[in-house]
């Protein structure tokens, strides 16, 4: 999964400087000075912070293409624009 983040922030993120790691809960992070993107070990990925709605969404197609999973297996939580979820 590190890999996979790694390789969609360099292809998407790339003039950022960024930190990715796993939290104790087992959580994935990719942030920035500003943001971050955290994919939860329950599944929920949620973005925030001052990262724009396009550049979040163009991260996520990124990681779906690095983890070979089709983009239309996220779906949106509540409604929130910035929360998602795979439905694998």
């Amino acid at each position: 999964m590190i890999r996979a983040l790694r390789g969609a922030a360099r292809s998407v993120l790339a003039q950022r400087n960024i930190a990715i790691g796993m939290d104790h809960e087992g959580s994935f992070n990719v942030a920035g000075p500003n943001w971050e993107i955290v994919f939860a070990r329950g599944g929920e990925i949620t973005g925030r912070g001052d990262l724009s709605q396009e550049s979040y969404e163009t991260f996520l197609h990124a990681i779906c293409e690095q983890l070979h999973v089709s983009p239309g297996a996220l779906q949106p939580l509540d409604e929130s624009d910035t929360a998602f979820a795979p439905s694998l």
